[in-house]
């Protein structure tokens, strides 16, 4: 293994060694997805990769939507997930009308918003497709938004006709306001079937988004490579909506940490992707943050930034995004992010490193927590307390315990045994020397404790300094003996050499689990 010590502060790439070792065989799995995998199997059909659910009772929590429409829904909440709130609420409207005392008025109201939400995002596509095709925009009237918004759409987008007709002839307000006449409407069949008319609307108008959408990513890529300005970031917000595809072209390419401002004014670190089941979507917006955390300005806001988005989220890979940021702030900053850390270590899959199903990347939360905590612990700036503190905590990511009802069995105390090795291999990678000697002191303690508890078992059945890993005291004398050999350079098994070679250590450790 080479060494690849990038400096004091600075972030590991995602895409290294860790992340090209480990073996593709190991996946991790849920039962559901595993039954569906036998399933296919005995089909002889294709594994596919875990979905979303069918429905999402986060944005959906009175299960009013059939599966058909959880899917508009989700179509919608990609260009505006305000309009797919109102959408939401217009089904809930008709499902329980009964209990309602102004249904009609109720449904009509969000109808509205629902066309009026959809249609403030696919205005300025309009705008550029009008700009890309050179066509003239007509002047908008002092008290007429509305209309004029919806004949510029209609023109430069090329709405069929039939739908421009139902969008004129939508008289929502009318319904959505009291009847001085009448008083309270009753929902009839009549007024739901003119009701939903808007939602053949607004998916039309959803297609000629989607139609268009390449014009939306070359004015992001314009955005995103000018200079951040206050006008470029409210273009960004007004041009955006939260699909993935734009807030990947927005935040994959982005180096520049003076935007980090200006896009958290306009919302854009505002919803981490929650996950489902082992689904742990990665988010752009936090991938940025990590690559610029080092330069990022004004960094006490940043760090409330930072605490914000990982408190709104149990996704392993934001986290992991957000430690791996704090490596690249000073110790004071990072102290903070790392008393939040320490907790999310408790949180599922946080305690992993493994290749969840459906996904090519790592989840390897541990790992960059390991070298938030040797950074700071060897941080000669860092107050000694916070020094103490992260030597514990690592000392305690690194440990391993006997187990009480197997004597002859060890494990990690706080992560699972393959991320162990994998915590190993990063901080062999990415420290420096002397940061390194902490570490092996770290491990060293490790084995004597593992050695210490086994030793009056050990002389019962077998030598106690065995490196076979089939030895009745298997892994754990395995480790011992590999701290132990490192570490004495009179060891025969050395082979005579005089240095200290760190990847020895991993390659001792590592073949406890070939």
């Amino acid at each position: 293994m080479v060494r690849q010590y990038l400096g004091q502060g600075s972030v590991p790439p995602i895409e290294d060694e860790v992340e090209k070792n480990y073996p593709w065989r190991d996946v991790l799995m849920d039962s559901n997805y595993a039954a569906g995998l036998m399933t296919d199997v005995l089909l002889a059909a294709t594994p596919m990769p875990p979905t979303l659910p069918a429905k999402d009772e986060a944005y959906d929590p009175a299960r009013v939507l059939s599966d058909e429409q959880e899917q508009q829904r989700r179509r919608i909440s990609l260009v505006s997930p305000s309009g797919a709130t109102h959408y939401v609420a217009m089904h809930e409207v008709v499902a329980q009308h009964a209990s309602r005392s102004t249904p009609v008025n109720d449904l009509f109201h969000q109808a509205r918003e629902l066309i009026s939400a959809v249609a403030q995002q696919v205005m300025p596509v309009a705008c550029l497709v009008a700009k890309a095709r050179d066509l003239a925009l007509e002047e908008k009237p002092a008290n007429e938004r509305d209309a004029w918004r919806r004949r510029v759409i209609a023109t430069t987008l090329g709405l069929e006709e039939h739908i421009v007709g139902v969008w004129q002839s939508l008289t929502l307000h009318k319904y959505a306001h009291r009847d001085r006449v009448h008083g309270v409407r009753r929902l009839t069949q009549d007024l739901v079937d003119k009701a939903l008319q808007a939602i053949v609307v607004v998916m039309a108008l959803i297609d000629a988004y989607e139609r268009h959408v390449e014009l939306v990513l070359d004015r992001i890529a314009d955005l995103r490579n000018g200079e951040p300005t206050t006008a470029a970031a409210e273009a960004l917000r007004d041009l955006m909506p939260h699909d993935p595809r734009c807030m990947a072209y927005l935040f994959d390419e982005l180096q520049d940490p003076r935007w980090w401002p200006l896009l958290r004014k306009r919302r854009f670190f505002d919803s981490p992707p929650e996950p489902e089941r082992l689904v742990h979507p990665v988010w752009p917006a936090s991938r940025y943050l990590a690559r610029i955390a080092a330069n990022a300005p004004d960094r006490t806001a940043f760090v409330e930034l930072l605490l914000k988005i990982g408190a709104d989220t149990t996704n392993v890979r934001i986290h992991e995004d957000i430690v791996r940021s704090a490596i690249g702030l000073p110790s004071e900053q990072a102290c903070l992010v790392l008393d939040a850390a320490v907790v999310w270590l408790l949180q599922p899959l946080h305690d992993y490193v493994a290749r969840l199903v459906g996904d090519r990347e790592l989840i390897r939360f541990p790992t960059w927590l390991a070298q938030l905590l040797l950074r700071i612990a060897t941080d000669v700036q860092s107050p000694l307390d916070h020094q103490q503190r992260a030597r514990a905590t690592l000392a305690a990511l690194l440990a391993w315990e006997v187990d009480p009802t197997h004597s002859d069995v060890c494990f990690p105390q706080v992560i699972e045994s393959r991320a162990f090795t994998a915590v190993v291999q990063h901080l062999l990678q990415y420290v420096d020397a002397q940061s390194w000697e902490l570490v092996l002191q770290i491990l060293i303690e490790a084995a004597q404790h593992v050695s210490e508890t086994l030793r009056p078992v050990a002389s019962e059945w077998s030598d106690p300094l065995s490196t076979d890993p089939d030895a009745e005291l298997g892994g754990a004398s395995a480790l011992a003996e590999a701290i132990i050999w490192i570490t004495d350079p009179q060891d025969p098994l050395r082979d005579g050499s005089e240095t200290l070679l760190p990847r020895d250590l991993y390659g001792a450790i590592a073949a406890m689990w070939l």
